[in-house]
């Protein structure tokens, strides 16, 4: 099961993503995003160096989750 945990990195709009209580990756809000740009990167720790399997960006942070949860789960 994945879970978000704060990070403690920034104040706000930042976590790790766990399996199983493991890191596995991280989803947070840039706060330096132009208005209207995707704002919330997502990475996990799986298939490194895959653009677009292994990280990316989205909307908000439900597009971001369930980014993630596709490409860890694929």
């Amino acid at each position: 099961m994945l879970t978000l945990k704060p990070s403690g990195l920034s104040e706000t709009d930042d976590y790790l993503v766990l399996e199983d209580g493991r890191e596995i990756g991280r989803i947070y809000r840039s706060p330096g995003a132009p208005a209207g740009a995707p704002a919330w990167f997502w990475g996990n720790l799986k298939t490194p160096n895959r653009p677009g399997i292994d990280r990316g960006w989205a909307v908000d942070l439900d597009t971001a989750k369930a980014a993630f949860r596709k490409a860890w789960e694929a």
